[in-house]
């Protein structure tokens, strides 16, 4: 999903700040499993998808995805790589 502001990273907001002093930034990898479960669920957190938003094709919308989730993964296991960056500021 696009963001919504209109910077592609904090940092050059940072830069410009003359509020906050960019210390430094530190990246953290990690690879997370999910179940079939597990992904509609995830699909459901989100704020833009929550369970509400199916409305009466709820039900329906997880018949298909289950079938399709589980057509791309027979397994039903699915390994998701994420990165995370953590900015490290001081306050002038």
């Amino acid at each position: 999903m696009p963001r919504s502001d209109p910077e592609p990273a904090n940092e050059p907001a940072l830069n410009r700040s003359e509020a906050f002093t960019l210390m430094g930034s530190h990246f953290f990898m990690a690879e997370f499993e999910r179940d079939i479960d597990s992904v509609v669920g995830h699909v459901y957190s989100m704020s833009y998808s929550p369970p509400s938003k199916f409305g009466d094709d709820r039900d329906a919308f997880e018949r298909e995805a289950r079938a399709a989730l589980l057509l791309a993964s027979p397994s039903g296991v699915f390994k998701e790589q994420i990165e995370t960056e953590v900015q490290i500021v001081l306050k002038r």
